[in-house]
């Protein structure tokens, strides 16, 4: 980060836009007028679910990865180093895959268009996250992370480029800024309400619900772009 941020320091250079009038901030006023835009709270929605099913399930797989190697063996499950090298397997697999997918998704929005790929992506996200509801062995988990990775890394980036089309003349800077807080929020949450779920159903319940919220908001956003059309 430190070293990111000293290259765009150093290179990249900004056409200032400066709003009539004095500069006061306006936190929530500008999230109103972000909302009353008919695209932009279902993107902001995706967005926050987007980051609940990938940035905040890093520690709910680990937490799963556990539950099924004691299901299998309880030898495994007991022995650190296998449980482990699964984890990390886990972890390196949706790395990889992502690593790999995103440019190709680059290239997709650039030709096709964000509002296609975020159809796809996001409902790519709903079906390898339905595996996670029956599958029994780590591998199986290892796999399945890596189609969720590939399928849906271009999901973020066209939730990012359809804020700044459709976000209102001289706010997009700020609606990328409240889809980022959103995330934040969402990466928090993730495992919060896994350790609330977990307990009393099981963290197969937690993904099965969060599957459905990440359905709700594609059917939402898919009513707000068919509306609009």
């Amino acid at each position: 980060m430190l070293s990111g941020g000293l290259l765009v320091l150093l290179f990249v250079r900004e056409v200032k836009q400066v709003a009539a009038g004095p500069w006061r901030p306006r936190l929530v006023g500008s999230l109103r007028d972000l909302l009353a835009v008919p695209r932009i709270a279902p993107l902001f929605l995706l967005a926050f679910l987007f980051s609940i099913m990938w940035h905040g399930s890093v520690t709910n797989i680990s937490v799963f990865v556990l539950q099924l190697l004691e299901a299998g063996d309880a030898d495994a499950g007991a022995d650190t180093g296998v449980a482990a090298s699964w984890i990390g397997a886990a972890a390196t697999a949706i790395a990889l895959s992502t690593m790999i997918a995103l440019p190709l998704w680059g290239r997709v929005i650039d030709r096709v268009g964000p509002a296609r790929v975020l159809v796809f992506s996001a409902a790519a996200t709903i079906v390898t996250h339905l595996p996670l509801l029956v599958m029994q062995t780590p591998l199986q988990l290892v796999l399945t992370r890596v189609a969720f990775g590939l399928s849906a890394a271009g999901m973020q980036t066209a939730i990012f480029q359809l804020l700044r089309i459709h976000a209102p003349p001289g706010m997009d800077a700020r609606a990328l800024s409240y889809a980022t807080a959103f995330q934040f929020l969402a990466m928090g949450t993730a495992p919060f309400l896994a350790g609330l779920v977990g307990p009393a159903l099981g963290l197969r319940a937690y993904f099965a619900i969060s599957t459905a919220f990440m359905l709700g908001g594609l059917a939402l956003w898919l009513r707000t772009a068919r509306r609009k059309a």
